[in-house]
């Protein structure tokens, strides 16, 4: 079967949390200087390295922008197989067109995808799309909010992310 895991990108695969004010500011080039010390949460790049060597597409999608993405994904060395940024698409989520998109340029159906997102955007647009969807409780900043959303699942770790997609 063809399966494919779509991920937001902040508060998801990467604590973003000393960008968030430099960014809010639009202040690009502080932003850009400070990705040295942007970390995944722990148990991500696992997540991603073994998703990739069973060969399971990989896609980002995310409201962020695509030199900002770029730049994280380079310092990160992720490979990944799709990008879908802000610039990609007219509506953001919680509009389902950035995962609509990622779907089809993975030649994906949306009943062979899962969306995993901090945000009760990343439910409401994986919903729309008719996508099982996973809250990343771990990084989220509103939890609660999250929770009320009504993913399919909820994660509390990345672990446990990990072993719901791949077994233990």
């Amino acid at each position: 079967m063809n399966m494919a895991v779509l991920f937001d990108l902040d508060f998801t695969l990467v604590d973003s949390s000393p960008l968030v004010e430099l960014r809010q500011t639009k202040q690009q080039h502080a932003t850009y200087q400070m990705i040295p010390q942007i970390q995944p949460y722990e148990g991500i790049n696992e997540l991603l390295q073994t998703l990739s060597a069973r060969q399971i597409p990989i896609a980002i999608v995310t409201s962020s922008r695509k030199p900002f993405c770029d730049r994280l994904i380079s310092h990160l060395e992720w490979s990944i197989d799709l990008l879908i940024t802000r610039q990609d698409v007219r509506l953001p989520k919680p509009h389902p067109a950035g995962i609509l998109f990622a779907l089809e340029r993975l030649n994906i159906k949306p009943e062979n995808a899962i969306m995993v997102g901090d945000s009760p955007d990343d439910i409401h647009a994986a919903k729309a799309a008719k996508v099982y969807s996973i809250g990343a409780l771990w990084g989220s900043p509103t939890p609660d909010l999250l929770i009320a959303a009504h993913p399919d699942r909820s994660c509390a770790t990345v672990r446990e992310l990990h072993d719901l997609l791949l077994g233990s």
